[in-house]
């Protein structure tokens, strides 16, 4: 990557297919984040699985952000890498080998993975031990997803007990994430949704305190949540992650929040056919669609398909004028999987490309 041949350029220049994010809107919806949760007097803890960049989850922290949110440990080790001190994995870290990265990360900062289980957790001790370090752990309570943590309050009883005897760990908080929201804007809707969710965490954070555990982090929300559960009290920090470049399975009045779209997926028009179709070079290896299709700028009520290589398009009033070689943006339905099928950022102010920033955590699936 030659940036110097790139900077300055308008993003019509640049070969397509390729991610473009808008400056403006990327650092207005940081700063709008940002300020939301100082109000509510609620920590940020940015999940990264949506951008995985480094570059970004700096501007997050110089932001106000206590520290970033992964998916996974290679996430992690991307992230730790360049500099960042604060990490939690919101998911397992199981297996030796895993473990044993887990715990060279933690001589550099504090890297915290989730755990459900007690052989997890003393596997991560023992290997811990062999580290000198002590690695900070989640305990993670199954709050609506139905997938991993902990589902009675005996259990998470019994966790923290064991987790209690263990040399090389130490009980940091609780991970409750409760998954995307509903799709209300309804305030009353979204404060009940986040009641019986991360409210039952909120519930079994009391109880272990009441038992003498010390729990100084609850931990959980979406970009749909986040208002809604960081008004519950208990809660010590959010993780929402797509705010920072929005997309289409959002809305506005969803989030009630005023987010911009900063990510498009720059394409060209490659080919076109008798006024009624209008073919570009953007398919789906190169926009997630796994949580809907995406939606043209110039036009979002035109109909469209995506196959692999191509993104078929009806022809429109407002698409009519289009030509072979003409550039479209398009909408993500989904950033977080749109980002990691893509090498580089290309960053625009006004249209001018102002910098180029490496996904440096794509592909990190382990």
């Amino acid at each position: 990557m030659i940036t110097e041949n790139i900077v300055g350029k308008h993003y019509s220049e640049l070969p397509a297919p390729c991610l473009l994010v808008d400056l403006d809107a990327l650092e207005h919806n940081l700063k709008t984040m940002q300020e939301a949760m100082d109000a509510k007097h609620c920590a940020l803890r940015p999940h990264i699985k949506t951008h995985k960049s480094p570059k970004i989850a700096h501007l997050q922290i110089e932001a106000g952000a206590v520290g970033i949110t992964c998916a996974k440990l290679g996430e992690a080790v991307e992230m730790s890498h360049a500099g960042i001190k604060s990490i939690l994995i919101a998911n397992q870290v199981v297996g030796e080998g895993k473990i044993r990265v887990l715990a060279g990360l933690n001589r550099y900062g504090e890297v915290m993975p989730c755990v459900d289980s007690l052989e997890n957790a003393e596997e991560i001790s023992r290997i811990a031990g062999e580290f000198h370090v002590t690695i900070p752990v989640f305990l993670e309570i199954e709050v609506g997803l139905d997938r991993c943590g902990v589902r009675t309050l005996e259990e998470a009883l019994a966790l923290a007990e064991g987790i209690s005897r263990l040399e090389h760990i130490s009980l940091r908080g609780i991970q409750a994430y409760e998954g995307r929201g509903i799709g209300s804007a309804d305030p009353e809707t979204k404060a009940d949704y986040a009641d019986k969710t991360v409210g039952k965490a909120v519930r079994y954070k009391k109880a272990l305190e009441e038992a003498g555990y010390r729990i100084p982090i609850l931990s959980g929300a979406s970009t749909g949540t986040a208002s809604a559960v960081s008004e519950l009290c208990g809660v010590t920090e959010v993780q929402p992650g797509t705010y920072a470049f929005m997309e289409h399975a959002y809305t506005a009045e969803e989030i009630r929040m005023p987010f911009k779209q900063a990510l498009f997926v720059h394409a060209k028009v490659v080919s076109t056919y008798g006024g009624r179709r209008i073919v570009a070079n953007a398919g789906e290896k190169c926009i997630g669609i796994d949580q809907g299709l995406p939606f043209l700028v110039d036009d979002p009520t035109a109909k469209l398909v995506l196959n692999e290589e191509h993104c078929l398009i009806d022809t429109t009033e407002k698409l009519s004028g289009l030509k072979v070689g003409d550039s479209v943006l398009l909408v993500p339905g989904h950033c977080c999987t749109t980002a990691n099928l893509h090498d580089f950022y290309y960053c625009m102010r006004n249209g001018i490309i102002e910098d180029v920033w490496p996904i440096a955590a794509r592909g990190r699936l382990e």
